[in-house]
């Protein structure tokens, strides 16, 4: 008799406990089937959203099918992106979540207090090593870090913190270490220009950089720019009194018939071009802001830079004396090379950015700027190559 009733109890605990485990995925059920009260419309930018329960799920998809990434408890403030079937996207960790619109209400705080951003590209960051983190505030983990005049992608501002764009993922920086920039473009600034040629039969002039802009214009095989800068594949050049853009791959330098030299305005470009992805981590293979590895790094920093050489390996550059010719002291702009780091023979690299400092994408620290002056560096020191005009 005690065993039988020993049996029943422990039965009863099972079936207990079972039901404890699943509660909450039952909940969530039981909310996707009805919809009477459930939000339709998207929802852009409302930070003002509230967890109605104790630990509710956050789930990667937006159904109980979907794997749980973490939890949140009563009136924890919910970073809504948008809501579609009873669900509610949201940044959650720095990662996208979705938690069951049942446990989701909405504050009845300012929303205004939020300012949407218009012009996204006219923001950097005035300090070192400025951290990202993955809600507004110091209590929010840390997604990485940005340093002075790093361009940064600005979504909206509220109570003092930026929310931004940072490699691919929602991430927040203080206010504090933000500088808005002037529209050069509104200021009639007298720029200094360098001559390029046409190398395309006819080439569209757009009003920005990509071709999804309006077409304001073409210019024909030889015919002369005025080239002010150059970025993500794209030349900004002065095109009948305004403010155009070309596609780097139908461009070319025109040479200084004088002295046979061109200017280095190309290699700045291509520094403040590279300079943008510091703290990138390292990824093997890597050819994209999503991670680079060395020789990646090189690629894709010249492939958007006009200069489209291939996708090869340290060696592989260093043996390229097509496009690259060997020097013995360097300017800003030339590639450095270092042998017998990992592997043997040449095995990493990077770009000069002035006498000593060069910028490259290392396993440790991924993209930063390092210095040849340091032992390890000058220990493994092979030589330079500048890019062929």
């Amino acid at each position: 008799m005690k065993i039988l009733k020993k049996k029943i109890i422990q039965s009863i605990a099972i079936i207990g406990s079972v039901s404890c485990i699943n509660s909450m995925d039952l909940l969530e059920a039981d909310a996707e089937s009805t919809t009477v009260n459930q939000p339709k419309a998207s929802i852009s930018y409302v930070d003002y959203y509230i967890s109605t329960g104790n630990g509710v799920r956050i789930r990667s998809g937006a159904g109980t099918n979907y794997s749980i990434l973490g939890s949140v408890n009563k009136n924890a403030k919910l970073d809504v992106i948008s809501s579609t079937n009873g669900w509610y996207k949201i940044n959650y960790k720095g990662r996208m979540g979705y938690i069951s619109g049942t446990y989701v209400k909405k504050q009845s705080s300012n929303v205004e207090n939020e300012k949407i951003e218009n012009n996204t590209s006219n923001y950097i960051s005035t300090g070192n090593g400025v951290r990202i983190r993955s809600g507004a505030g110091t209590n929010y983990s840390i997604l990485g870090s940005v340093n002075k005049n790093a361009k940064l992608d600005v979504k909206s501002s509220a109570n003092g913190w930026y929310k931004i764009i940072y490699q691919g993922r929602i991430g927040y920086i203080s206010g504090t270490y933000v500088q808005k920039q002037k529209n050069i473009e509104d200021e009639n600034p007298v720029y200094n220009t360098t001559k390029y040629i046409v190398t395309g039969a006819r080439v569209n002039i757009r009003s920005g950089a990509g071709t999804n802009y309006n077409i304001i214009g073409s210019a024909t095989k030889m015919q002369k720019l005025d080239v002010i800068s150059t970025s993500n594949g794209w030349r900004k050049i002065n095109y009948q009194g305004k403010i155009g853009y070309i596609s780097a791959g139908y461009t070319e330098k025109e040479i200084d018939q004088s002295n046979g030299s061109t200017s280095d305005i190309d290699e700045q470009n291509m520094i403040s071009f590279a300079k943008q992805f510091l703290g990138v981590p390292y990824k093997w293979a890597g050819v994209s802001p999503t991670g680079f590895d060395c020789s990646g790094f090189i690629y894709y920093v010249l492939k958007e830079n006009g200069k489209p050489f291939g996708r090869t390996n340290v060696s592989g550059y260093w043996q390229n004396n097509t496009s690259f010719q060997k020097v013995t002291t360097s300017q800003p702009g030339d590639l450095i090379f270092f042998q017998n780091t990992y592997t043997y023979g040449p095995s990493h690299m990077g770009i000069m950015l002035n006498q000593n400092e060069f910028i490259q994408a290392g396993t440790s620290k991924g993209v930063t700027i390092s210095n040849l002056n340091d032992s390890y560096w000058q220990k493994h020191f092979l030589g330079y190559k500048r890019i062929k005009s």
